[in-house]
């Protein structure tokens, strides 16, 4: 009795600082501008903009006026390291803000589900950089938030690549996002 409705934003290439917005007085207020701007010469919180925005638009179409969970596939090109800044700690507080940023929006709340994936990498055997920040996104699963979660993908087949999941492994990645949805909502007696 659920209807699903799919709203992609997949622009590849972007650092999580697209979606961010920090305060101008939080630490990483700065590196997320550096970032950003090395992103296509975007601006912090552009694409959080556009994809609440198109969230919004779609919801109006709808009786439906919050949203059931988020899933989040991103992270390839936080991977790289940098001698300016520490990519690692960016991530974790840049992940966190933007959890924050989406609950406190008028679909969202504190208990929206905010489901991640980790990276490629692993199955190919190769440490390309694509999978670096999944140590940050299976954090997760460990935090005191009982509505994020990580889904282990790492062992998925890639396209030639070695970031691009294959069709096939697509297919398993939608069943694990989906058994982790539910699993967050059935009750061990």
């Amino acid at each position: 009795d659920k209807r699903i409705g799919i709203i992609n934003v997949g622009l590849g290439g972007n650092s999580i600082s697209r979606w961010t917005k920090f305060d101008d007085n939080h630490p990483h207020y700065k590196n997320s501008q550096i970032l950003a701007n090395e992103s296509w010469n975007g601006t912090p919180g552009d694409l959080y903009d556009i994809h609440t925005s198109d969230i919004n638009m779609a919801l109006s179409l709808t009786t439906k006026k919050y949203l059931d969970v988020l899933l989040w596939h991103q992270g390839e090109n936080d991977g790289w390291s940098r001698n300016d800044m520490d990519l690692q700690d960016f991530y974790r507080h840049a992940l966190i803000q933007v959890i924050k940023q989406y609950r406190s929006e008028s679909f969202g709340n504190i208990q929206m589900p905010f489901i991640v994936g980790d990276r490629s990498g692993g199955y190919a055997g190769y440490n390309l950089g694509w999978e670096a920040r999944n140590s940050e996104l299976n954090d997760l699963n460990i935090d005191a938030d009982p509505y994020t979660k990580c889904v282990y993908l790492s062992d998925l087949e890639c396209n030639t690549d070695n970031v691009h999941f294959t069709s096939e492994s697509q297919r398993i990645m939608g069943v694990r996002y989906f058994q982790k949805f539910r699993s967050m909502y059935s009750k061990s007696y």
